[in-house]
């Protein structure tokens, strides 16, 4: 079957400008007509692959009626491009998929100061019903005192924002407890990086462990539907919710389940009205 339209693209061939190459998608929620696509890009450069190593992360909207029908130049019909947020944090949506800027930024540290570093590439993103929240997981290599790289997780009241500050929710260094990471469903070698003992046991389980051959990676945090439950917690203070998404991992190429709970703040009861004391009748308050 022939596709449709291109969904992103740049404006000339091997030329940066495509900003929707790795794209997490989800309906609005209740009565929200629209379908948003929250995307990375564009190429790192014209030798590369198709395929966003660092980038901004995106946001565009269509009406679910719209889906599958052509526009313009072979674009996807009435389609929005997030253009920042104005007044009382409300989105401005332009129909220049150029004109889209970035959710958030990143910082890394470099040389002990923290810079401004675009490191998006493969994410998912889910309304959690449990909070009340959308849930966003990408990943991430760089690394602050704050958050290590790894896989990332940012929550927003709205697919637009605010965007709340990363939390690092895989960890890929080596963890022998859990048997996680590197040395473990995640590749070497020996002379990157000192791995647990028995570690290379696990390996072995998962496929031929390439030796000698380059340390791995991990990428594609995708969200896996109908999992996500209500975490119980004993206060009151906090409602939770426990969700579980995959992780593809290269040397050696497989897939790993993980879970990981988020909290939240649960909304205060509204204090009553004070009243003044006093009787009317044989009534008293």
């Amino acid at each position: 079957m022939d596709a449709g339209y291109d969904f992103s693209r740049p404006s000339q061939p091997f030329l940066p400008g495509a900003k929707f190459v790795n794209v997490a998608i989800a309906a609005g929620i209740g009565a929200d007509p629209y379908v948003y696509f929250w995307g990375t890009g564009p190429l790192e450069n014209i030798h590369k692959e198709l395929s966003a190593k660092e980038s901004p992360i995106y946001l565009a909207r269509m009406p679910a009626s719209a889906i599958g029908t052509p526009g313009r130049e072979g674009r996807p019909a009435q389609i929005e491009y997030l253009h920042g947020l104005g007044k009382g944090e409300s989105p401005n949506w332009v129909e220049s998929e150029g004109e889209a800027v970035p959710l958030f930024h990143d910082v890394t540290l470099r040389k002990g100061t923290l810079e401004k570093s675009e490191c998006g590439h493969t994410l998912g993103v889910q309304w959690n019903e449990d909070v009340d929240l959308w849930v966003m997981l990408y990943n991430c290599g760089d690394s602050t005192t704050a958050h290590p790289a790894g896989i990332y997780m940012r929550s927003a009241p709205q697919p637009w924002g605010p965007w709340s500050p990363p939390q690092t929710i895989f960890n890929p260094k080596p963890n022998a407890k859990a048997k996680t990471g590197f040395c473990y469903f995640i590749y070497t070698p020996e002379k990157q990086m000192k791995c647990p003992r028995g570690s290379k046991k696990t390996d072995a389980r998962l496929g031929e462990t390439p030796s000698p051959g380059p340390s791995g990676s991990y990428y594609g945090p995708y969200f896996i539907a109908g999992w996500t439950t209500p975490h119980e917690e004993p206060s009151e203070r906090f409602e939770g919710s426990t969700f579980y998404y995959t992780l593809d991992t290269y040397h050696p190429y497989g897939q790993v389940i993980l879970q990981s709970t988020i909290k939240s703040a649960r909304s205060p009861l509204p204090s009553p009205k004070p009243v003044k004391p006093g009787c009317k009748g044989t009534t008293c308050t």
